[in-house]
């Protein structure tokens, strides 16, 4: 069952890119079980039984045996490190800093395994002024869901090949897409049943304006709002979540796909279902990470379209907002 993961500094790290002291050259991997998979928030990874692990990062390392380790504190909660390896400096080809940027946004291997159709886009977004909707984002935002309304006129929501392809998902974890809709499926059903989407600020605007367009969950995270990197995990049911619909706090159930920061805290509970309150992006939200997910069969370009059109929409109407987005999957699955 992971927890979230580290490294200590290594050779060819950028200063300050560990939670832990150590020396160069050593991976520290933070789980709270053996035999776990774990994420490794500088794009390493371990996976492997109880009996020791196999060490296979991207940038590649060499591959290395590992063994349990002993027990430490990290970032005010006890874990366990149950794994270390020196890694040799010539293995080691890159950080977890790309361009100074650093990873935010993984798939975990088990949720990888489970849904090798999931194809996600992630955009950094930074020197954000997040007021209200501009007036010529608030006349794109209505042109769109009237064109919205039109073309969806007599189609069923479950006839869209993306959220068909999210019922399937929900599912396959437990969940009854019907009672608990995934985030596109919930703004095209109030758009097609109420006749509009309220106006809520200009990052989360945008988001549904594209959301709406490509029929595709599109989440607005306030990155201080959240510890660290997000990771798509399974849950093992005693995470905590705030729910921004409501005023108290819950945990997932074992198995639900969830959104899950450093400090363990949900931050999205039933994979694109519903974000948590200290993660929803606000008047006071000046960086983000915008995450854009589909699983039907044209998903890859789909998603990759409708992260050019987020950037587009930035560009023009928070002009100064510094983007840096990726596309991930099964051959990329973190950023």
């Amino acid at each position: 069952v992971v927890s979230t993961s580290y490294a200590a500094d290594v050779p060819g790290s950028s200063p300050g890119a560990s939670d832990h002291g150590g020396p160069a050259g050593r991976a520290v991997v933070v789980v709270e079980a053996s035999g776990a998979t774990a994420d490794a928030t500088d794009d390493v990874t371990v996976g492997g039984g109880s009996s020791g692990a196999v060490v296979v990062a991207s940038p590649p390392v060499q591959a290395a045996a590992i063994t349990p380790s002993a027990a430490t504190r990290t970032r005010g909660r006890d874990r366990r490190v149950i794994a270390e390896q020196t890694i040799p400096p010539a293995a080691i080809s890159g950080s977890r800093h790309h361009a100074g940027v650093p990873t935010v946004f993984a798939y975990s291997p088990p949720v990888l395994e489970a849904y090798p159709t999931i194809r996600g886009g992630a955009i950094l977004v930074a020197g954000l002024a997040n007021g209200p909707a501009p007036p010529g984002l608030a006349d794109r935002y209505e042109a769109e869901q009237q064109a919205v309304r039109a073309r969806l006129a007599g189609v069923p929501l479950s006839a869209v090949p993306s959220l068909a392809a999210w019922r399937i998902a929900f599912r396959a974890f437990g969940t009854d897409p019907t009672k608990y809709r995934s985030a596109a499926e919930s703004l095209l059903r109030r758009l097609t049943k109420k006749g509009d989407v309220p106006s809520i600020n200009l990052a989360v605007d945008a988001a549904n304006l594209v959301s709406i367009r490509h029929a595709l969950p599109v989440a607005v995270f306030d990155r201080h709002g959240v510890a660290g990197s997000l990771t798509v995990r399974f849950a093992t049911g005693d995470e905590p979540f705030a729910d921004l619909g409501s005023e108290g706090e819950s945990t997932p159930a074992p198995g639900e796909v969830v959104f899950v920061d450093e400090d363990r805290v949900v931050a999205a509970r039933r994979w694109c279902w519903r974000q948590s309150r200290q993660s929803a992006a606000g008047p006071t939200t000046t960086e983000a990470l915008i995450t854009v997910e589909g699983h039907h069969d044209a998903a890859a370009a789909d998603v990759g379209q409708a992260v050019a059109d987020l950037e587009g929409l930035l560009a023009e109407f928070a002009p100064g907002t510094r983007l840096d987005s990726a596309s991930l999957g099964p051959e990329r699955p973190a950023r």
